[in-house]
């Protein structure tokens, strides 16, 4: 796993060789005050354990963090729940942890789940999430 550090953010990258080169397979993007980003892992090497190892990777150094998640991934909910991640039901505590971006929200947190739905500016869309945390 190779790293790329910057005042603000952290961007982890699972690389493989092949004849060719290296190419990444693996990616965890979180910011300095652990909020998670992104995580990915390429769909020909799910399956493997490599979601597992990024997510624990990241949390070797960052203790604290958080993750919104769509409800369908349930491959990701597993990995966040394995590593001690905690879905938010309180909606008070979502609304902490979301910020600024609680603007975006369309519907708030249900109080059966925590899923809410909030406009996301890289999809140009309406999604529908769960916030996690890991204290």
């Amino acid at each position: 796993m190779d790293r790329v550090y910057r005042q603000d953010y952290e961007l982890l990258l699972v690389l493989t060789g092949s004849p060719d080169g290296l190419y990444p397979v693996g990616s965890s993007y979180i910011r300095s005050d652990g909020r998670r980003a992104a995580t990915a892992v390429d769909p020909e090497h799910r399956s493997r354990g490599l979601g597992n190892a990024i997510v624990q990777a990241t949390l070797a150094r960052y203790a604290y963090q958080v993750s919104e998640v769509r409800p369908g991934n349930v491959a990701q909910r597993r990995i966040l729940e394995n590593n001690g991640f905690c879905p938010v039901i309180d909606p008070a505590v979502v609304r902490r942890l979301l910020g600024s971006l609680w603007g975006q929200v369309v519907s708030p947190p249900s109080e059966l789940d925590g899923s809410y739905t909030r406009f996301s500016l890289a999809a140009a869309t309406v999604r529908r999430y769960v916030m996690y945390e890991r204290r």
